[in-house]
């Protein structure tokens, strides 16, 4: 696919991840995947390019509260969707599949939330629900109000 489709998390201190602020305390996003654009690399001579498109958001240390977690079009490049989007949130210690869900995204802009899923004070996740979006939306309007402020008269 040369869509490129991004990854989104809010923590519980309301930090928001994504590729344009690839680390937040605790986390960090390991690969913002362009599309095809960033997937090609030389073997022996041949251009090859990764059919498969992977973000990757790390989380090093759990902090108590809610994440939340959504997919979103940041640009379709001329590729007519639906865009098949699967998400795979795993726990590493212990080993175990907490979601995968799959979602389509048909048009440019588009969000799909994903999951929400609690931590509790000794690091266990909990109450893993579906989860409605909106984490790019409130990024924009955190961004605009920082700014709204600096202005001039």
């Amino acid at each position: 696919s040369i869509a490129d489709i991004d990854l989104w998390m809010m923590d519980p201190s309301q930090h928001i991840l994504s590729f344009q602020n690839k680390v937040i305390p605790g986390a960090h996003l390991e690969k913002d995947d362009l599309g095809a654009t960033n997937d090609t690399v030389w073997v022996n001579g041949q251009k090859v390019t990764n059919p498969n498109n992977n973000e990757v958001i790390h989380i090093q240390t759990l902090q108590p509260g809610t994440y939340r977690v959504s997919v979103h079009m940041y640009n379709n490049r001329t590729e007519p969707g639906p865009h098949t989007v699967t998400v795979k949130i795993r726990s590493i210690d212990p080993y175990r599949v907490l979601v995968e869900k799959e979602v389509q995204l048909k048009k440019f802009g588009q969000e799909i939330g994903i999951v929400s899923f609690k931590v509790s004070e000794t690091n266990r996740v909990y109450d893993v629900e579906n989860y409605a979006g909106g984490l790019v939306i409130q990024e924009l309007q955190n961004h605009y109000n920082q700014h709204r402020d600096t202005r001039a008269p």
